[in-house]
């Protein structure tokens, strides 16, 4: 595979995979693996470099992104079904997808768990926590400039601490598959809820 010459190259080599790893009739446990095996690739290529590489700092962004993406996918539609029962596409894409931020959805799924009692009976008592950990980390990339990344393949995170790419991403791969869990019973508690209705 040639090298990308320039951030959009990256940017699109990173999306064509993703994409790949995203359209196959996979579970999403198996997408989580192949995104972190593919972030975890680039890490160990680049562990030996003194140097930063930019192309291969916007590759394990876009992968954490790309799984944000997919997290924030399923946030949606339990957000979705439980107020509208999945009727309303207007609602979906002019509240849910162009209005409310990853934040804010956060508050919304902490607001009906907090009304069914969900963390006593059905979620991890750690989910909440896990998934404010999920955004923060993937607000850490999401936000980063590119000149944030030290010669030690660590991230600035906050204006005097530094933090390890390698250790940022076992974190966050392992916060997501722990969630994924979470939200497949989410998202059937709502599914049980709606029909009750």
């Amino acid at each position: 595979m040639e090298k990308p010459k320039n951030r959009e190259e990256a940017e699109k080599l990173v999306t064509d995979e993703t994409k790949e790893i995203f359209s196959s009739s996979s579970t999403p446990i198996d997408i989580l693996r192949q995104v972190r095996e593919k972030t975890e690739e680039v890490l160990r290529d680049s562990e030996a470099e003194v140097q930063i590489n930019i192309e291969k700092m916007i590759k394990i962004r876009g992968h954490i992104l790309e799984t944000s993406v997919m997290v924030e996918h399923s946030i949606n539609e339990i957000i979705l079904s439980y107020y509208l029962a999945n009727k309303y596409k207007e609602f979906r894409e002019d509240i849910i997808i162009k209005t409310l931020s990853f934040g804010q959805k956060f508050e919304i799924l902490a607001k009906i768990i907090k009304r069914h009692n969900l963390q006593e009976n059905t979620l991890r008592k750690e989910f909440l926590k896990d998934l404010q950990k999920f955004i923060e980390i993937r607000n850490v990339y999401a936000h980063a400039q590119e000149d944030v990344f030290d010669a030690n393949l660590s991230i600035q995170h906050k204006p005097t601490e530094y933090i390890e790419v390698k250790k940022l991403n076992q974190e966050f791969f392992l916060i997501a598959q722990n969630m994924n869990m979470d939200l497949k019973k989410f998202a059937e508690f709502i599914t049980q809820l709606v029909a009750r209705a």
